[in-house]
């Protein structure tokens, strides 16, 4: 069977996974909580994923366009068709042998027929990832456009928003190391998280609850191997608590701890904030420091 080549006639250029320790996924936080109808496979989440940092570092570009430092978020990201080498993302994701032609077009088939929930107190949405995805068995590339519901909740992000290191995602093995990763570290803050069981196996796309009827069955099958792959591949230490009702585990209290003093997250927009905060902090006159040591001073 034919292995993919790379093909150096693309819209998207990587710098490949040794390039890549400042580079982030970002997303809203309701979509990092999405209801999967069906659960995706590790691959399929790993593009789906890589694709949605391709379209973070595109839009910022768009933002900070004609050299500009600061972002422009008066505006809506114009939804496009953008272009990833089949054999480039193989190698993103730590593939040594590449895909077949036959494999990745598979894999297109499966994402444009998976659709997913996402909820608030006001609406609940329901909508697939991707318009549309075209692999060119020719060129070796894939072209696809998002659909506009997932658009607009990973572009202009201002608020509330989960981020994620690309290189510890692609080394995660499975797809629910994945995204437990993502729920937990949407909170990594706090160094904890609390979920229902209920909810995390709504987040983890497990429709068919007979799998795991049995709570043991579902720490055995899904909760301890995700940790040990997170634990093993990851930037965080991950324990967790169970929490009874009555006799019953109904939730799960995940507990984070860094490997690193500090964890960076650091997207273009954070990188933007800090560099203001430094600015101002130089553009600060010695008369305003001398007040600010004598008032620390009195205190």
């Amino acid at each position: 069977m034919k292995k993919l080549k790379n093909d150096k006639k693309t819209n998207h250029k990587s710098n490949g996974v040794e390039k890549m320790e400042q580079d982030a996924v970002t997303m809203r936080n309701d979509l990092n909580e999405l209801h999967p109808r069906t659960r995706f496979s590790a691959f399929e989440v790993k593009f789906i994923l890589y694709a949605i940092h391709v379209i973070n570092k595109d839009d910022w570009n768009e933002r900070t366009a004609n050299g500009s430092k600061k972002p422009d978020f008066s505006y809506p990201y114009k939804n496009k068709n953008i272009s990833i080498p089949a054999a480039e993302f193989s190698k993103i994701i730590g593939s040594d042998n590449g895909h077949t032609y036959k494999e990745l077009n598979a894999i297109c088939a499966s994402l444009i027929e998976k659709s997913i929930i996402v909820k608030s107190p006001e609406i609940t949405a329901y909508f697939t990832w991707f318009n549309s995805i075209h692999f060119n068995k020719e060129t070796n590339i894939m072209d696809f456009i998002f659909s506009d519901h997932v658009i607009s909740r990973i572009t202009g992000l201002e608020g509330s928003y989960t981020k994620t290191m690309l290189e510890t995602i692609m080394k995660l093995k499975t797809y629910y190391s994945i995204w437990i990763y993502q729920l937990v570290i949407q909170h990594k803050k706090f160094f904890k998280r609390k979920i229902t069981i209920n909810n995390l196996l709504t987040y983890l796309g497990i429709s068919d609850r007979k799998t795991y009827e049995k709570y043991s069955q579902f720490k055995r099958g899904v909760i301890d191997p995700s940790i040990e792959d997170i634990n093993e591949n990851s930037d965080i230490k991950l324990d967790y608590e169970e929490i009874l009702e009555g006799r019953k585990i109904m939730a799960i209290v995940f507990k984070i701890k860094n490997k690193t003093k500090k964890l960076e997250y650091l997207t273009p927009i954070d990188k933007y904030k800090e560099n203001k905060k430094e600015s101002l902090k130089k553009e600060l006159p010695k008369e305003a420091e001398e007040f600010f040591k004598i008032t620390k001073n009195k205190k």
